[in-house]
């Protein structure tokens, strides 16, 4: 996948995550198996697989989303623009939310 194809991908799925938290629902195992995606129409689309395994309620704070983003096994670069890319979709702070996922990693 080109590089730039790639970032568009990252980005989008940023955005779904954040869209999903901000709605209360925060997959509990939040592998990259249990994700599937496909280009329609020039846009990404995402599916979670193993819906009987995600919290549904309140809004997931910003702290927990990036918790559990970290259970996503990547490489550096992929997570540092995850991470980017889904604060900004939060609007929150990019420091804050990589202190959070760096906590879940270790």
């Amino acid at each position: 996948m080109p590089h730039s194809e790639r970032a568009e991908l990252l980005e989008s799925f940023a955005r779904y995550a954040a869209r999903l938290h901000e709605e209360g629902f925060l997959p509990i195992a939040c592998r990259a198996d249990n994700i599937l995606f496909d280009r329609i129409d020039g846009r990404y689309r995402f599916s979670i697989l193993d819906t009987g395994n995600m919290k549904c309620g309140r809004k997931v704070s910003v702290e927990k989303g990036c918790k559990s983003l970290a259970a996503l096994q990547a490489d550096d670069v992929f997570n540092s623009a995850l991470i980017r890319a889904y604060a900004a979709a939060r609007g929150a702070d990019e420091a804050e939310c990589q202190k959070y996922f760096e906590r879940a990693k270790s």
